[in-house]
């Protein structure tokens, strides 16, 4: 007799096709309220077009304009901005924490202690409270940054308490989220020579970057140290997970050469720096090297900056910001991971170690994976660009690379291409914020363990 086996039929959606779905009905949806008389300064309804890449660019934490915020939109037009920033903020960072959560139970019984421990410390054990602690942080966070920037804004620039408050209010979101919107025109052009705006939002700016399991690690161990009489701020570094050393390791690193590479580049350039005082160009130059990996916002004309600038602001934004956080690009986690492959390579060692541990096979194919396909989607942008404008190449991939690592910045070319490319920009931003997530969790899921191994064989390399 011969017996089948049947299977449970699936219903309902997958989780990836939950978030696409959920990403493309939020923008819709923001779409609708953009494209409403009421959005938008001038008379009449806002092309669909400008309301649907405003919406992606807010919905991604981006920060790419086709108009001008600070003036083409009304109050009720910023706060459907804000509440897409806020909404995709809280939604990615979310999705992104899962991430780890898949990782630590795709694990074979031997490592399944040190994983749970893994987990654990980065606080990605519970996620409905995860998702709790993701909103307690952001907010206390955000509401820190509005009450800096509204008293400054107040009794330095003596606006209003309302406008203060409102400015004070959309930089907090949107500096913590790495969004890049700003309400005022010229974005943060006007503090160019105020280091506490400045400092304030770089500050929020690299905390929303590091990521929320890093972030909760950070908060655990500072409450418990605190709780300690014996705290010594030298232990707070202690057994921190491997998420959390690479990530802080790599940021610190990152963020010092950009400021120092900036800084040599910009230094003399009359448009940029060149007529500012010593100590605010070492200010900007630090606030370059933030913003061109997280956030997007700028005190500086991008469009004037030298071509080795634009070289150097487009290596750090494809590289990113902390994995499951508000910036983008490539992740520093997955950066780090393909560097140490190739010192491992060079060294001849069989693994891949950091420090006392060491990286599975599973997370380094990730890591090349999206890598690769980070490098692929860039270069059909920037392929499809050039064919659709006469713009010169260096801006184009400039403008690329800024929506895929839904960083913002802009050579000031974003608004006078024509509809198609706009288009290819909305998809690579879409692609930035959700789509190496997407991939990097289908890759956890799928990794499977097979009971045979196939004939070895080395092809030639190099």
């Amino acid at each position: 007799m011969q017996i089948t086996h049947l299977r449970p039929k699936r219903t309902g959606f997958t989780p990836s096709q939950i978030v696409v779905f959920g990403f493309l009905g939020v923008n819709i949806l923001g779409t609708m309220l953009l494209a409403l008389p009421m959005s938008s300064v001038a008379p009449g309804s806002t092309d669909l077009l400008t309301a649907a890449f405003t919406s992606v660019s807010a919905l991604s934490l981006t920060g790419l304009t086709v108009v001008e915020t600070a003036t083409y939109w009304t109050f009720f037009g910023q706060m459907v901005i804000l509440a897409l920033i806020k909404i995709g903020g809280l939604g990615i960072m979310s999705l992104g924490s899962l991430l780890g959560l898949l990782l630590a139970q795709r694990v074979s019984f031997k490592t399944k202690l040190s994983s749970t421990e893994e987990s654990k410390a980065l606080g990605l054990d519970d996620f409905r409270g995860l998702v709790f602690r993701v909103f307690q942080i952001s907010l206390a966070i955000e509401l820190v940054l509005t009450s800096v920037l509204t008293l400054q804004f107040r009794f330095t620039y003596e606006q209003s308490w309302g406008d203060s408050l409102w400015h004070g209010f959309f930089h907090g979101i949107s500096a913590f989220n790495n969004a890049g919107f700003s309400t005022f025109e010229g974005s943060l052009a006007r503090f160019v020579s105020d280091p506490i705006v400045l400092l304030a939002i770089s500050f929020a700016v690299i905390v929303g970057g590091l990521g929320f399991p890093v972030i909760i690690e950070l908060a655990r161990r500072l409450i418990r140290r605190l709780h300690l009489a014996t705290f010594r701020a030298a232990e707070l570094g202690v057994h921190l997970s491997m998420t959390a050393r690479i990530t802080l390791t790599f940021s610190l690193a990152l963020l010092v050469l950009g400021s120092v590479y900036f800084g040599l580049m910009e230094w003399s350039n009359p448009a940029t720096y060149g007529n500012l005082s010593a100590s605010d160009k070492v200010v900007n130059a630090f606030v370059s090297s933030v913003m061109a990996r997280n956030a997007g916002l700028s005190a500086v004309d991008y469009s004037a900056l030298t071509r080795e600038s634009w070289l150097g602001t487009e290596i750090l934004m494809f590289i990113g910001g902390g994995s499951a956080g508000t910036s983008g690009g490539l992740r520093i986690t997955t950066f780090a991971v393909l560097i140490y492959i190739v010192i491992a390579e060079i060294r001849g060692d069989a693994r891949v170690n950091v420090g006392a541990r060491r990286l599975g096979v599973s997370v380094q194919r990730t890591a090349v994976s999206l890598a690769l396909l980070g490098t692929a989607t860039v270069l059909l942008g920037v392929l499809a660009l050039e064919l659709m404008t006469d713009l010169p190449t260096e801006r184009i991939v400039f403008e690329v690379i800024s929506a895929f690592g839904t960083c913002g910045l802009s050579t000031g070319i974003t608004a006078e291409l024509p509809a198609g490319a706009k288009i290819v920009l909305m998809v690579q931003m879409f692609a930035g914020r959700i789509g190496l997530v997407l991939v990097a969790t289908a890759l956890a899921r799928r990794m499977k363990t097979l009971n045979y191994r196939l004939p070895k064989e080395r092809p030639l390399i190099g």
